[in-house]
């Protein structure tokens, strides 16, 4: 059945929680909407503080004053801090038991997130002999053909798998706001019954931090400096190989006991702009050598930003209106340059299937393989010059979120063929809740993919939402995408069709952008002129979600100090010339 806001096909099911246990998540279901944010780790409370950042061996670009500026004093907001540390919190003492009836009762759950992975370098949707590690989970598991992302970018579409929402459910739309404390997330649930719980990354601006709440029931979350196998630590010291990014969470596997239950979320960014681990060797474009030099060498303001070059600002942290040299060395460098960008990016590729290959390997040799529900999916993809962007952050063409996915469920049979009908990332979670026995919370926006998995053509939802982005955007004029097969409505930053006139959008608003994703695969034509009842029934589809959902959440308003804005820009996300208001 519908439910009022038009987005999703809902049956709601209300959560309940034995005892007094996780009394944020019993306020979440009688309709509590506190905006607590949650403390910063620390000793006392059982976490290691996040320690400084490594000076760099190579002297970086000069920090401007927005980047240097310390949070204000007396400023209440939680403070995100760059760094890397150790996280714990007691499991919940009273449990709950699953449904004997479910499909995988006594099965463990491992979820590993892809950073910036378009599904066209996954070989189970495009075979270039990539990703070997993923077909292995693929073969006897499910690949999904029409699998969208609830973002353009990391920490928004991180919060939506944690918690079966979409950002206007959870007040998560850019860089400048955290989850709230009463909204429950997977890791929550799951340690209620029975689950010991862990969390893994890299020291990087991708928001799987504490200070932005989604520490959230990981009983154990462990950030580590970026290793030598990752875009990220190409320069620092340290252990050299390959798939060092997995090993922490590797060793965790390895140290539970084989009768406990897990659940284990690793985010890997191996595959992440700037792509490359080492100094080009070939490198006639010179593409090569300002990837390696990106945020290492270049004079502040010359860096690629993707998404966010020419004025647009990023929200909480900063404005950028600096040249990009390297955009502008790919557009004088042309075909051979693109190439070589796409040949860069397609290298990182392997690698980051690296790190899904220690994970197939663990669970392997701790005789968990076949009891483990193994999902990957991406985060977002990327623009490799399709429609003139690189990168990702402020547009919404399916390069950037129509993502790959993939599931392993031990005792059912697979499918070989992609499973075509639309699902979200928020539609992750109630299917590892239906499948281990475990009721999802009450007011989620995702609905459980598990009918799919026995019928390839039953639908779950009509529509799929995809909201805020990196670049700052006034919250009543959202930028974003409404899917509704065979439409897509894209409100963006950048133009629907490169090379076409298109009239201006009026001061502070978007284009939009309408396709028929049957007769133009590719969105080469704009079709918002033509279908304009189109328009107006899908924005009037997102309108009345987010009328629905306003008010019912106030998401954690953050602040960031120079470390992890240091962080942002060295991932490309921050050029500050000017604080955001």
């Amino acid at each position: 059945m519908k439910s009022n806001d038009g987005v999703t096909k809902q049956t709601h099911r209300r959560w309940h929680v034995a005892g007094s246990v996780m009394a944020a998540l019993v306020a979440v279901v009688i309709g509590c909407t506190t905006s607590d944010a949650p403390p910063a780790p620390s000793e006392e409370a059982g976490g290691q503080a996040p320690a400084p950042m490594p000076a760099s061996s190579t002297p970086g670009p000069a920090p401007t004053p927005a980047e240097t500026q310390a949070p204000t004093p007396g400023d209440a907001r939680p403070v995100v801090r760059g760094g890397v540390g150790t996280w714990s919190a007691d499991a919940p003492v009273s449990r709950s038991a699953g449904d004997p009836a479910a499909a995988c009762t006594d099965c463990d759950v491992i979820v590993v997130t892809m950073c910036s992975v378009r599904r066209d370098h996954v070989d189970v949707y495009t075979d270039r002999g990539l990703t070997p590690s993923i077909r292995t989970i693929a073969d006897g598991g499910y690949h999904f053909g029409t699998a969208y992302a609830a973002s353009n970018f990391t920490l928004a579409s991180l919060t939506a798998i944690l918690t079966g929402r979409f950002g206007s459910s959870t007040g998560v739309v850019g860089w400048d706001k955290g989850l709230v404390k009463n909204i429950p997330t997977l890791p929550e649930v799951l340690g209620l019954y029975g689950y010991a719980t862990a969390g893994f990354t890299i020291n990087a601006a991708s928001g799987f931090r504490p200070e932005y709440g989604l520490d959230r029931g990981f009983q154990h979350l462990e950030i580590i400096e970026a290793p030598s196998d990752n875009p990220d630590g190409r320069l620092p010291s340290g252990p050299t190989g390959s798939a060092l990014s997995a090993q922490p969470m590797v060793r965790w596997i390895k140290d539970q006991p084989t009768s406990q239950r897990i659940f284990a979320m690793f985010h890997t960014r191996t595959a992440h702009f700037p792509f490359v681990v080492a100094p080009p060797t070939d490198d006639p474009t010179g593409i090569g050598r300002l990837l390696w030099g990106d945020d290492l060498t270049a004079s502040m303001g010359d860096e690629q930003r993707p998404g966010v070059v020419g004025g647009t600002a990023v929200q909480g942290v900063g404005v950028s209106t600096d040249p990009n040299r390297l955009q502008h060395a790919l557009m004088r460098s042309g075909r051979e340059g693109l190439k070589a960008w796409r040949a860069y990016y397609a290298e990182s590729i392997p690698r980051m299937d690296a790190d899904l290959g220690a994970v197939v390997d663990v669970l392997k040799q701790t005789g968990r393989w076949d009891k483990t529900i193994l999902v990957v999916v991406a985060d977002h993809g990327e623009s490799l010059g399709d429609h003139g962007e690189f990168l990702h952050g402020d547009s919404y063409f399916d390069s950037v979120v129509k993502v790959p996915l993939v599931m392993r469920i031990p005792g059912l049979p697979g499918n070989p063929q992609a499973l075509d009908p639309l699902v979200s990332h928020v539609d992750v979670l109630p299917t590892l809740l239906e499948l281990v026995g475990a009721v999802a919370p009450a007011g989620i926006d995702g609905q459980s993919m598990v009918p799919m998995l026995t019928d390839s053509t039953a639908e779950i939802r009509s529509t799929a939402l995809v909201e805020g982005g990196v670049s700052w955007t006034p919250r009543d004029r959202m930028r974003g995408a409404v899917i509704s097969p065979p439409w897509a409505l894209l409100r963006q930053p950048v133009m629907c069709t490169m090379g076409t006139p298109e009239p201006p959008p009026g001061p502070g608003e978007p284009f939009k952008c309408l396709f028929n994703m049957e007769d133009d695969p590719g969105q080469n034509r704009n079709q918002a002129r033509n279908q304009p009842a189109v328009v107006d029934k899908l924005q009037a589809r997102w309108d009345g979600y987010r009328a629905a959902k306003q008010g019912s959440v106030v998401p954690t308003a953050v602040q960031h100090d120079p470390a992890f804005k240091d962080l942002l820009r060295k991932s490309g996300y921050f050029n500050a010339s000017q604080p955001t208001p």
